[in-house]
Parts: C-alpha cells; sequence; structure tokens
C-alpha cells in the first residue's frame, strides 16, 4: 500500500512538473514572438512616423504660404519656404537619407481664378497654391513616393442687394468644394471702391441651403455701389476678394 502512495506521488510529481515545463515554453516562445514580431514591425512604424510627419508639415508649409501670399502677393514665397524646408529635413531627420522634391503647378504654385456669371451677382474668385510632392528616404529603400499640397479659399457672391433692406448674399468654401463653416461678422470685409470706405455690416446671418449649403447673409450700410469690394478672412489665415463693378 506505502508503495502505491508513493508511485502515485512520483506519477504526480512527474505530471506537474511536465505541465510546468511545457507552460515554460509556451511562455518563452510567445516571448520570444513578441520581441522578434516587435522588431520586425517598430522600425516600419517608426518610418510610417517620419513619412506622415513629413507629408503634414510640408501641407501645412504650403498652407501657410498660402497665408501670406494672400496678404502680400510675394510670387516668391512659396518656393523659398519650400526650398528652406527641403535643407530643414536633412537636419530633422539625420541618418534617414531624407530627399524632397517639389512641382508647382504654375510658374508660381499660385493659382487665382475670377468668374463673373452675371452683373453684379454670382461673381467669385479662388485662391489656391497647388504644389505635387516627391519624397525619397533612402534608409527605407523609398523611392517616389508622391503626395500633393493643394489648399483652396474660394468666396462666391450669390446675391448683391440693391436696396440697404436687401442682403448680401455669399458662400466661402476650401479645398473640394467643402464649405467653411464657423464664420462672423469680423470674418468679412466690404469696401465702396469709389468711395474708398468701409462697409458696416449692420446684421448677419447663416443658414442652410440645398444648393450652396450655408450661405453667409449680410445686411450692409451705406447701400454697396459700384465698384465695390467684399473679401473673407478664413480661420487659417487665408484671404480672398471679389471685386464687383458694373
Amino acid at each position: 500500500m506505502k508503495n502505491r502512495l508513493l508511485k502515485q506521488k512520483n506519477g504526480q510529481f512527474i505530471i506537474i512538473a511536465v505541465l510546468f515545463i511545457s507552460t515554460m515554453i509556451i511562455s518563452i516562445g510567445a516571448l520570444l514572438y513578441s520581441t522578434v514580431t516587435y522588431y520586425k514591425y517598430e522600425p516600419w512604424e517608426e518610418y510610417n512616423t517620419v513619412i506622415d510627419g513629413i507629408q503634414l508639415n510640408s501641407r501645412h508649409l504650403v498652407e501657410l504660404s498660402l497665408c501670406n501670399y494672400s496678404t502680400t502677393f510675394s510670387d516668391s514665397i512659396l518656393e523659398t519656404n519650400l526650398d528652406e524646408w527641403k535643407k530643414d529635413l536633412s537636419t530633422i531627420y539625420p541618418g534617414y537619407g531624407v530627399s524632397l522634391d517639389y512641382q508647382l503647378s504654375e510658374d508660381t504654385g499660385f493659382q487665382v481664378t475670377e468668374n463673373f456669371f452675371s452683373t453684379r451677382a454670382r461673381a467669385s474668385t479662388s485662391l489656391t497654391a497647388n504644389v505635387t510632392f516627391n519624397l525619397n528616404i533612402t534608409s527605407l529603400g523609398l523611392t517616389g513616393y508622391e503626395f500633393v499640397a493643394a489648399p483652396t479659399l474660394n468666396l462666391s457672391i450669390i446675391d448683391v442687394p440693391s436696396s440697404i433692406d436687401e442682403s448680401l448674399n455669399v458662400t466661402v468654401t476650401a479645398s473640394g468644394g467643402v464649405p467653411v463653416f464657423g464664420l462672423t461678422e469680423e470674418n468679412f470685409n466690404i469696401i465702396n471702391v469709389g468711395e474708398d470706405t468701409p462697409v458696416t455690416i449692420t446684421d448677419f446671418a447663416d443658414f442652410y441651403n440645398e444648393t450652396y449649403t450655408i450661405i453667409y447673409s449680410m445686411k450692409c450700410d451705406p447701400v454697396l455701389a459700384s465698384p465695390f469690394t467684399v473679401d473673407v478672412l478664413d480661420q487659417r489665415g487665408i484671404k480672398v476678394e471679389v471685386l464687383i463693378e458694373d
């Protein structure tokens, strides 16, 4: 009986030992797998962070250049900023072998588009900076990675008042025709050019429209006299102006 109990205890010990060893093997295997996986994917995550950072900052730089252009009208500001950015990248990412080239859509990279659909109504102006980037990272073996930065601001005149009781109605859109929300009367400036005097916005409202999504409506004092200008400054700091004249 005693021998039988000893054999049972030895057998249980062996089973427990085998289970313990098996657990250790599985744990070590899982640890090794996670370690290998980490070192396999961690560099790619780092490179993705680098690529995303370069794209984000490149687009932001083009947007800032458009802001500056809309107030200074300096044609060289975009190329100057982009050339400095190309130099800075080697300092920001040393050892990566980063090189960034760019191509402007036109000589200056800025596009000003004006449309007049009818007299004193439905005039619009768009301001765009359009840049195509080509990114290479030699340490990754990445070549010819292309992305585009094309910030836009458009101001369209929908209705022009003929009396002080009527409203000036406009729409404001960004890239892709996306409506710009959240503007107030502080974002708009209206001037009767002939008198060179600012116009006071006495009443301001915005409302939904099925065609334009959102319309900004303004009552003006004094009544608008041709020629007059309307400009809008959006939250990014980009400004665009529409001239209305008979």
